[in-house]
């Protein structure tokens, strides 16, 4: 009898897949974000999410599992059945968290990339108490007071994390990082000058600058954007400075491949809407529509990248 349980088991854990594949989707879709509710990337994915609820006719829920550098909520992606049901949005923080966090997730053996969004500038802000109004003059000002400055991050292996030791590591500029759990908390001590700049996505900046309560001093990549068109360069004023972020999807490593084709062709569908577009560009990402492979061959590309910048990184801040 417990010989023929096991063997029903199995054929129904290997059926739930290929089932799946020929009525897909069966039930609701979750969306899991890493990161905390109303961010840029909590943003984005509801903003995708329902405009694939609509294509596929059913259901998206953004299910948001923040916490331990998105290890949290992308350790519960790896583990979901791998049917297309369960699908999480990374962003370079996937491939770089493992690397420091036990027991956490391999991003190239434990996931297959289904679609990529595109790339977001990363924004360098400050507090407005600190007085200071262009990039120049915040270099020269953290140059002369050496560990007096506070930046934020999520966390060393975070694009903000990363960010800021890179600029540091480039302008030979002294400052202390402090670590936070969550977005919505690095930006409360932000706000309130409790420390003075952060480097982070510009989806999630948009906002404050646009209300007078952040200074926006720069951001990275090699082209000004339509909606900051008088804003520097981080490069023009720190040579060889190009870290960015960029927005994809996952799914669970054996998920059968017409799903991963069917979700690229969806998101890509979505993501390829000119109203779409525009509200994209609008926060600053620029989209890039490809397929599963050639986004898959992106995060290896990417991975061993960030694996020799963040051992680079890490041993010179010590």
């Amino acid at each position: 009898m417990r010989i023929f349980s096991a063997l029903c088991f199995i054929c129904i854990s290997f059926c739930t897949p290929l089932r799946a594949q020929g009525y897909y989707p069966v039930k609701p879709i979750t969306i899991v974000v890493p990161y905390n509710v109303g961010g840029g990337a909590d943003q984005l994915a509801r903003l995708i999410g329902h405009q694939l609820s609509e294509r596929l006719n059913q259901t998206v829920i953004i299910d948001n599992r923040p916490g331990a550098s998105n290890t949290i909520g992308m350790n519960y992606v790896a583990k979901s059945v791998p049917d297309g049901h369960v699908i999480g949005l990374i962003s370079p923080g996937f491939l770089t968290a493992p690397s420091v966090i036990k027991n956490s997730y391999d991003p190239i053996k434990d996931f297959t990339g289904i679609a990529f969004i595109g790339h977001a500038p990363m924004a360098l802000v400050v507090s407005p108490k600190l007085g200071i109004h262009n990039l120049r003059e915040f270099v020269e000002y953290a140059r002369s007071h050496p560990d007096k400055l506070n930046w934020a991050s999520l966390g060393s292996t975070s694009t903000q994390g990363l960010a800021g030791l890179d600029f540091s590591q480039k302008t030979g500029i002294k400052s202390q990082q402090i670590q936070y759990k969550g977005s919505s908390l690095a930006m409360s001590d932000l706000l309130t000058g409790n420390v003075q700049y952060m480097f982070n996505a510009l989806p999630s900046m948009i906002g404050f600058i646009d209300s007078g309560q952040l200074q926006l001093l720069g951001i990275s990549g090699k082209k000004r954007l339509d909606i900051f068109p008088k804003t520097t360069l981080i490069s023009d004023v720190v040579p060889d400075f190009n870290i960015t972020s960029w927005f994809g999807f996952v799914v669970p490593v054996r998920t059968p491949k017409p799903l991963v084709d069917k979700l690229n062709k969806e998101i890509n569908a979505v993501i390829s809407k000119p109203e779409i577009q525009k509200k994209l560009l609008d926060s600053g990402i620029e989209t890039s529509p490809i397929n599963s492979e050639q986004f898959n061959m992106m995060l290896a590309k990417n991975y061993e990248l960030y694996g020799k910048l963040l051992e680079n990184l890490l041993i010179d801040s010590e």
